[in-house]
């Protein structure tokens, strides 16, 4: 035989791995230990569904693709985990106390804090979190664009912040009557929020603001705080000019104000041509009332009496400077005078020397007649004339003078003389008298 070279092949089938890793996405540790197979052919199929773990603390959040097939090659399969974390929603008051619910089902408190459960890379949404607690009001939460997101490694807090509720009033009230006179107005807030008031001040139709709060800013309290604005009813002070029956003959004075508010009207009487005052208010000052007050000026129409001193056979004035006016107004009383003038007797007088004024001008004259010298009468003395006794110089004898000589022939002469003037001096006496009996009897019997 001959000699034929023998080849031997031997074939060897190369074995496939299949290689299970659990790994962090966000890390790419591995957290759990892998799962290691050998042995396998490239005709071997493999499907690794139930090789997923539940890894504490940890959620699957990604599976091999493809999850199973053949080993054409060596198969290296990852399954991904996210570490799980949580969004924590928190609820409290200003001080940072967590603020309790009620339970619907069981109607206890409860702790208001949400916690979200999730795991990195997670989207979440706080949106439509916020709450009503009775008694607070919500004054702080988290940003819109923080109330949606994703988780993250660490848990994520969220905190919407409550004050207690407090509110301020502002009022308006009649300050003599204390009734309120229009609707208050509350602003609403919470404890510790400031507030400001100024604006609040309103004008009411009918009032005047007379007194306005001293604090108007400040921080609102638990307590309510009742800020008051004090009004005063408007009225009316009136002041009327009349005559003496009662017609209005100047236009009236309107002076408005309000109740408490002090007034004067001294400065409102008025002087009218053709009138004169006749009545004032007793009172001219004080403070206006809730009523309209009114104040009466009350005139009387000027008017005059003239008073004239006339000659009675002349018609001319026996002195002018005694003729006068008598000024006053309708109704006033009057009385003029009769005056007496040298060289003139009193004999009438025309119109009414006294009275009361009326509308017209009052006239009175009053007449006077000149004093006339009354002729002489002869009167008869019956005392009988007795000659003056001659005197009888009585001469010393001596050189040049005579003894006993009577009266010289021109001295008789003289002393009937003196004796006819004493003797007419006291006839034109008696006349006189008898003139003046004569007028005082006259005077009487006008």
């Amino acid at each position: 035989m001959g000699l034929d070279t023998i080849t031997v092949t031997y074939y060897y089938v190369r074995y496939r791995n299949l290689t299970i890793k659990y790994v962090d996405k966000f890390t790419d540790g591995e957290i759990s230990t892998r799962v290691e197979e050998t042995g396998k052919k490239k005709t071997d199929t493999y499907d690794v569904s139930g090789n997923e773990k539940t890894i504490d603390g940890y959620t699957l959040i990604e599976r091999p693709d493809p999850i199973s097939g053949s080993f054409d090659t060596d198969k290296e399969l990852t399954f991904y985990y996210a570490l799980n974390t949580n969004v924590i929603v928190k609820y409290v008051d200003k001080d940072g106390n967590i603020l309790n619910e009620i339970d619907p089902a069981t109607g206890n408190e409860v702790d208001s804090t949400i916690t979200l459960p999730g795991y990195q890379g997670q989207t979440y949404d706080i949106t439509n979190t916020s709450k009503d607690f009775d008694g607070y009001v919500l004054i702080s939460e988290p940003a819109d664009s923080d109330k949606t997101g994703t988780y993250g490694r660490e848990d994520k807090e969220f905190v919407y912040t409550y004050a207690r509720v407090a509110d301020v009033v502002v009022k308006y009230v009649d300050k003599y009557t204390d009734e309120e006179i229009e609707t208050p107005v509350t602003i609403n807030g919470y404890e510790g929020k400031a507030f400001d008031i100024t604006d609040q001040v309103k004008d009411i139709p009918g009032y005047t603001l007379i007194e306005e709060p001293t604090v108007k800013t400040g921080n609102m309290t638990v307590t309510e705080q009742v800020f008051t604005y004090y009004y005063a009813l408007n009225t009316n002070v009136i002041v009327k000019y009349v005559d003496q029956d009662d017609n209005e003959i100047h236009e009236e004075v309107v002076k408005p104000g309000y109740q408490g508010l002090e007034f004067n009207i001294n400065g409102d009487k008025l002087d009218i041509d053709g009138y004169v005052l006749v009545e004032e208010p007793e009172v001219t000052t004080g403070v206006y009332t809730r009523v309209d007050q009114i104040f009466i000026y009350k005139y009387a129409k000027a008017t005059k009496v003239i008073v004239t001193y006339l000659d009675k056979e002349t018609g001319k004035v026996i002195s002018e400077l005694n003729e006068y006016v008598l000024n006053g107004y309708v109704g006033k009383a009057y009385e003029t005078e009769q005056k007496e003038f040298k060289g003139y007797t009193f004999v009438e007088s025309t119109g009414k020397t006294k009275g009361t004024m009326t509308e017209n001008t009052i006239k009175v004259t009053y007449y006077y007649v000149q004093d006339k010298p009354i002729p002489q009468e002869p009167t008869t003395d019956p005392t009988p004339y007795k000659a003056p006794t001659p005197r009888v110089k009585t001469v010393k004898h001596g050189i040049g003078r005579s003894n006993g000589t009577l009266p010289q022939t021109g001295e008789s002469p003289m002393i009937v003389i003196a004796t006819l003037i004493a003797g007419l001096y006291m006839v034109v006496s008696f006349i006189k008298l008898k003139f003046v009996d004569i007028k005082i009897k006259r005077s009487m019997r006008k």
